[in-house]
């Protein structure tokens, strides 16, 4: 499952919209009315989402964006299916790779106290969307927070979020992380640092915010200037 090569609907990446659908929801688990408002909202990708091998999911709650990111959704299964779990591990693996099918969380600000909360709002979600598009229950897909680039500040969740996003669509770095999150296969930092590269992270995030904070100002200026 480590080819970095992708095909055209291997990759979902859903809108900001998707998840702001949750924010309704205040206990888990969520109504099915707040389920199928962020049901609709993806129906262009129904047909493709459960044969995908990877969907990106950013996620909103209280000012602060996490990104969930769902791995090999292609293998998930219903409840009731028999499958013989993998008992031997695969060639630089330390353990059987048990769950290739979960939730990956990548969050930015160690501080954020709605991680919990938004992973059982996607968890909600795809018991649903399993339900209405596949039928039946879905099997329990287990979520992992994921070592990531901490952000320097209280503002820049997005920034991180979307670079963050791009590593994650490349199939064999998600892999990789996947399988370090679960113990499957060790991430050693000098590999962590060459998937995520953190160091430049934090210096991409300060002009990042510079630039924007720019961008507004001159907004600003221009907005002011037609007034005059």
């Amino acid at each position: 499952m480590e080819n970095g090569s992708a095909r055209m609907n291997d990759i979902i990446v859903l809108p900001t919209t998707f998840g702001e659908a949750f924010e309704p929801g205040k206990e888990i688990p969520l109504p099915n009315d707040v389920l199928a408002r962020a049901h609709d909202r993806i129906s262009r990708y129904h047909t493709m989402f459960w044969s995908s091998r990877l969907i990106i999911v950013p996620l909103q709650r209280n000012h602060h964006w996490v990104l969930a990111v769902v791995t090999n959704p292609y293998v998930a299964t219903a409840q009731d299916t028999v499958r013989p779990p993998s008992q031997i591990p695969v060639e630089g693996d330390i353990q059987p790779d048990q769950q290739p099918f979960s939730i990956l969380l990548l969050n930015s600000w160690v501080r954020s106290p709605s991680i919990d909360f938004m992973s059982q709002c996607l968890r909600s979600y795809l018991n649903y969307s399993f339900n209405a598009i596949q039928g039946g229950e879905l099997q329990y897909v287990y979520s992992y927070q994921t070592k990531c680039p901490r952000q320097v500040d209280g503002v820049s969740c997005g920034l991180h979020l979307i670079r963050n996003a791009e590593i994650m669509m490349d199939l064999s770095k998600a892999e990789r992380v996947r399988k370090g999150a679960q113990g499957v296969r060790k991430l050693h930092q000098i590999e962590y640092e060459e998937i995520f590269r953190p160091a430049e992270a934090a210096s991409d995030t300060q002009r990042s915010i510079y630039v924007a904070s720019l961008q507004q100002h001159i907004r600003l200026y221009e907005s002011r200037s037609k007034k005059t």
